[in-house]
């Protein structure tokens, strides 16, 4: 039998997909898991803290690039403990290798 014929019985092939709602479904997903990494902090200076964090590792030209050592001075924290917030960002939005 030919390979095209055999590729378009192909139920992966049948289906059609629609982009822009797998699309939103990974935003809402990604939404979810900041939200909720966030939200772990469990008082509002800590939902603060967690806020910087996130955006230093994401999108740092939000916070006019702050560095870890700055965001911990303004919100009266050790360096140590943002620089483990951020690492535990990075790890739980699996920014980088586990």
């Amino acid at each position: 039998m030919n390979a095209s014929l055999q590729t378009s019985r192909d139920p992966f092939f049948a289906e059609q997909s629609d982009i822009r709602a797998e699309a939103r479904t990974q935003a809402v997903e990604a939404m979810t898991r900041l939200f909720v990494w966030i939200a772990e902090g469990g008082d509002i200076s800590q939902f603060g803290l967690r806020s910087m964090v996130a955006l230093y590792c994401v999108r740092p030209d939000l916070i006019a690039g702050a560095s870890l050592e700055k965001i911990g001075v303004m919100g009266g924290f050790a360096t140590q403990t943002v620089h483990k917030l951020a690492k535990d960002f990075r790890r739980n939005m699996e920014l980088v290798a586990v």
